[in-house]
This record gives structure tokens, sequence and C-alpha cells, in this order.
């Protein structure tokens, strides 16, 4: 079975200073929506803490172990769960895990023939090392070399950084991003 366009809700009941506590936390799939019998993930870990930790809980589950998930209704984008052929250019700003829906998106509208829409990404960041799929990001651009494209800035970077710096403005995303069209902006299809 295929999930389609719809996050994930993980649940974990757990205990903090003694009492019971249920944290719930959202997660967006990376994976294809039409990927059949497994989806993936992008779960950053964080250390126990009163109302979170449930990605460490998550990264630290084995083989056979499970975690309790629940389907979120189709995710819909701009009031349609249908993306292919609706925009000639995509501009995505994304920071942090905040990458996933997107990073997801670039991947539908990458993979189907039947678009050729480019998309550019703006990825804000604090570090280098704070560069969540970085390899899966290159492979995008390697694979599509003029249909994606990815701009970094950071918010805290080293001395030999020589991309974008700070954590976002109007400079940047005209440097990084499409500019708006009326081609850009289409309609979602209606049902019939």
């Amino acid at each position: 079975q295929c999930l389609g366009m719809r996050g994930i809700k993980a649940l974990l009941e757990t205990q903090v200073d003694g009492e019971p506590q249920k944290i719930e936390k959202s997660y967006s799939p990376v994976s294809l929506p039409s990927d059949a019998g497994f989806f993936d993930l992008l779960v950053k870990t964080y250390p126990p803490r009163p109302g979170g930790g449930l990605g460490a809980f998550l990264c630290d589950l084995s083989a056979g172990e499970t975690a309790t998930l629940r389907l979120k209704p189709p995710r819909e984008i701009h009031g349609s769960p249908d993306v292919v052929n609706r925009w000639q250019h995509v501009g995505l700003v994304a920071a942090g895990t905040g990458l996933a829906p997107l990073f997801q998106l670039a991947r539908i509208l990458l993979n189907d023939c039947r678009t050729l829409a480019s998309v550019r990404l703006l990825f804000i960041n604090r570090s280098p090392d704070d560069i969540l799929m970085a390899e899966q990001l290159r492979d995008l651009q390697r694979q599509h070399p003029t249909r994606f494209s990815v701009v970094h800035s950071l918010t805290r970077p080293p001395a030999d950084w020589t991309g974008l710096q700070g954590r976002g403005s109007v400079q940047m995303a005209r440097l990084a991003l499409p500019p708006p069209r009326r081609a850009n902006v289409q309609q979602p299809p209606q049902a019939g």
C-alpha cells in the first residue's frame, strides 16, 4: 500500500520525572508518495526532555522494534494533493527539518516525466554540519542539473564559508528563488 501525500504523527508514552507523559510529533515523509510497502522519514535526534525526545526514541529503535504511528489526512497544496503539471518554476524555502515536506515535493516534481518544472531551494541552517540530507540534495542536483538547484545560507558560518549568510531576507529570496510570475501560479485541477 502507498502512503500518498500524507504525513505521519508519532506517539510515545513515557515517564518524565516519574510522571506519565504522552509525546506526539508530526513528521513528513521524504519518500515518494507512490512508494509501496515503506516510507522514509527525516528524523533529527534530540536528547529526551519534557515535551520532547521522540526523535531520539525513533532513532534508537532496532530492527524488529516498533513505534506507534498514525496517518494524517492527505496533505493539500493550494487546495489539492495533486502537484504535477501545476507549476513551471517552484521556489522552496526550508530551514532544518522543515526540509522534509519540501524534499518530497521536489522529488515528486523532478521524478515525474509529465512535467518539466524547475525547482529552486533556499536551505537555511546554522552550520555546514547541520545541513540535513546534504548527500541526497547533491544527488538531486546531479540527476537534474538543469531543473534543480540549492542555495545554502548559514546563520553561524565557519570563517571559510563563501556562501550566503543569515536567516533569510528578500534579497536572499530574489537571489535563490524563481521570480514571481503569473505562469508560476496555477489553480488545482477541478474534480469532475
